[in-house]
């Protein structure tokens, strides 16, 4: 419709445009001719006025009479105001130098006809005729006169030009109109083609909408039948009502429930007559009702539970969902009970159930936890005799069995240490105490436990805690150590070749308390992804396998979790098959007051700036010993082999940079700590540097071996 709209509004522009157009062409073609008929007219008059002045002058010379004077007087107006006009109308552009001329002409003659006129008045009549006759006033008389007819020529000309003008403009002016008429009119046939095949489209458009709507009216239908059949086949009860009304019908399955004999006896209850006087919370029903139905029409539905009434005065529990909706333009509920009697006493049976459960979990972690002390007595007492035992003399068979019987007995403790300690967890007993530890002396206590473990297995064993982290904390120092010694010694466990990492950092400080981190990195056979959730829970292993080979009851990281969420913190591991595995624990610690938040750097004159060479094959150990170094004031070199260590000591020596301390692995490939500390006792200009040897156990020949090659600490 705008685009017919906007033809129409173009046409009458255009057409009301060449009307106007035309009409003014006619005004100003007839203004040119009544403007030339008007100077033909002025032309005629100034002649006659002009011929009557002259035979006035003339006539007062000729008979010296001044009543000529007076007739002269009478139409020099009438003459001047006629060239005036004559002037006026005439085009500037075509007549400036004839209307200057005639101008000069006539004020000339006025002037030489008034001295006629004088000389008359003073008796010289001859004088005034000799004036009238004289050449002077016959040359400005033909002046005059061809300054008029030059003027009369433009005025011509120039309506002759108007006419021809405006001639031209109308020949153009119907050109246009032609031109113009043939745009509408192409124009008009596009327009209305375009409405013939919107007309089409139109038609198709109305026999798609009526196929359209065909086809939604069966759908409709359709669904209406399907809501009706699901409306009376429905379980629950459903029913239609507004908060004025009441009910205005009901399904079957709302008959049946609240006892009716049919719909209409159903409708004509209302639906207080369905709910007892009080619902369980002491709230009158018919306020209840009213209230929970507002809810459903203010925010669209409303689900809750309702103790319902039958006609029989029997009562049940229902959930009810009242859902808003609209019939016939006025707004309904829609309320859908469900009878959850049954489904109440299942629950409070299971609940019951549950309880009676817990209160048996309970007494039986309750006894186990009182019976700590009565299992472990004996137990101690086993392993105690058993090593008075080994400490006598006995035959190699006797040694032997004894020792089994230890190692047995040692791993019975640790299995019952684990059960009663999950045993309190479970029964809510164990609680953490809260004093004053210091972090890297109790971290460094636990890893000396494992070193010979670790050591027994050819493993590097390493921890590193970063020189930021806090080493005045309150905690409980024994659930913390046990919290790292299960993390690492599962990483020693299940981990064949390579080395077990800890790591110590603060997440997060403020001045009271601190969010610190350790992670636990070793390099052992690593665990599935899909069993990464379950090796927390209780009595749960990776690998059922790994329990026969590697032993254990799977309690270690079920304990471990649980102490860590007592510390407010979380565990989680990451692993890949064969790649192995970093556990990570993040636990909350309140920082100890009145003693420093880090332990003091070493500040003594023999240790600051000395230089130490570190020789590792392991590039973790490597790292930490150089952090370690540097945090003491020392400048540190690090190697990885014996060789390497060799060539830097002796260019040192040449460079006269000497290094007076050697910091050595004992087990490395291919050549060991002990025989780099032999080829430095045997080189003459190195002889006498310092040599630490690390090690993670100490066997017998190696005491003597350091006092052979006098190592300085090992």
């Amino acid at each position: 419709m705008w685009f017919l709209s906007t033809a129409v509004l173009l046409t009458g522009s255009v057409l009301a445009g060449l009307s106007w157009y035309a009409y003014r062409s006619h005004q100003i073609t007839h203004g040119a001719m009544q403007g030339n008929l008007r100077l033909e007219e002025l032309r005629g008059t100034i002649i006659h006025l002009d011929e009557v002045l002259t035979m006035s002058v003339r006539m007062a010379a000729a008979t010296g009479d001044l009543a000529w004077e007076e007739r002269y007087r009478r139409y020099e107006p009438q003459l001047e105001a006629a060239i005036k006009e004559a002037l006026d109308t005439a085009p500037q552009a075509n007549a400036g130098d004839t209307t200057a001329k005639t101008k000069a002409a006539n004020v000339e003659l006025v002037q030489m006809e008034n001295s006629a006129f004088e000389l008359v008045g003073q008796d010289r009549s001859q004088e005034a005729q000799t004036l009238l006759t004289s050449d002077k006033y016959e040359a400005q008389k033909q002046i005059y006169a061809d300054s008029m007819g030059r003027l009369a020529n433009v005025l011509t000309a120039s309506c002759q030009e108007i006419l021809e003008a405006e001639q031209r403009r109308a020949y153009w002016s119907i050109t246009l109109a032609s031109a113009v008429t043939v745009i509408l009119l192409i124009g008009w046939m596009l327009v209305l083609s375009t409405m013939y095949g919107w007309r089409a489209t139109l038609l198709e458009s109305h026999d798609k909408l009526e196929t359209r709507v065909q086809h939604r009216t069966t759908a409709l239908e359709a669904s209406e039948m399907k809501f009706r059949t699901l409306y009376d086949s429905s379980r629950d009860a459903i029913m239609i009502l507004t908060p004025e009304a009441g009910f205005l019908g009901g399904n079957p399955a709302a008959i049946k429930l609240f006892g009716c004999k049919d719909e209409e006896e159903f409708t004509s209850c209302a639906p207080v007559d369905f709910s007892p006087e009080y619902q369980p919370d002491g709230t009158l029903s018919l306020v209840k009702a009213q209230q929970m139905m507002e809810i459903a029409m203010d925010q669209g539905s409303n689900f809750f539970e309702w103790t319902h009434r039958r006609i029989d005065e029997s009562q049940f529990v229902a959930t009810v969902l009242l859902t808003q909706m609209e019939i016939e333009g006025k707004k309904t509920l829609q309320a859908t009970v469900r009878d959850i009697t049954y489904r109440k006493r299942a629950a409070e049976a299971l609940q019951s159930a549950k309880e009676a459960a817990e209160v048996a979990n309970r007494a039986k972690s309750d006894f186990l936890a009182s019976m700590s002390h009565e299992i472990r007595t004996p137990m101690n007492a086993i392993i105690g005799m058993t090593e008075l035992v080994l400490d006598t003399e006995l035959e190699p068979s006797q040694r032997e069995f004894l020792k089994m019987v230890d190692e047995s007995a040692d791993s019975l403790l640790t299995i019952i240490n684990d059960i009663l300690d999950f045993s309190k967890i479970e029964a809510g007993k164990l609680e953490l105490e809260k004093v004053a530890l210091g972090l890297r002396e109790r971290v460094g206590d636990v890893m000396k436990s494992l070193a010979l473990r670790a050591h027994d297995k050819k493993l590097e064993l390493a921890w590193r805690i970063d020189p930021d982290t806090p080493d005045a904390l309150l905690g409980d120092p024994v659930r913390i150590g046990q919290v790292i010694l299960n993390l690492v010694g599962n990483a020693i466990k299940f981990t064949e070749q390579g080395e077990v990492v800890l790591h110590v950092s603060c997440e997060s400080r403020t001045d009271s308390e601190a969010m610190l981190r350790f992670s636990v990195r070793d390099t052992g056979i690593g665990i599935p992804a899909d069993k990464l959730a379950k090796i927390f829970e209780a009595f749960t292993q990776a690998d059922a396998s790994t329990t026969r080979k590697h032993g254990g009851t799977g309690l270690g990281l079920a304990i471990t979790s649980r102490l860590v969420s007592l510390m407010d913190g979380r565990i989680w591991a990451e692993s890949e098959v064969g790649g192995g595995s970093t556990f990570h624990f993040v636990a909350h610690f309140e920082l100890a007051t009145g003693k420093p938040l880090l332990t003091p750097s070493i500040d003594t004159p023999g240790v600051r700036d000395t230089r130490v060479l570190i020789v590792d094959d392991n590039a973790t150990n490597r790292l930490i010993l150089d952090e370690m170094t540097r945090n003491w004031g020392m400048r540190p070199t690090a190697v990885e082999n014996a060789r390497q260590a060799l060539s830097v000591l002796r260019q040192s020596h040449q460079a006269e940079a000497r290094v007076p301390l050697v910091l050595s692995d004992v087990n490395m490939p291919e050549v060991d700590g002990f025989t780099l500390t032999e080829w430095i006792r045997q080189d003459p200009d190195l002889a006498d540097t310092a040599v630490i040897i690390l090690t993670s156990g100490t066997r017998p020949d190696d005491l003597k071996r350091c006092d052979e090659l006098k190592v300085a600490a090992h």
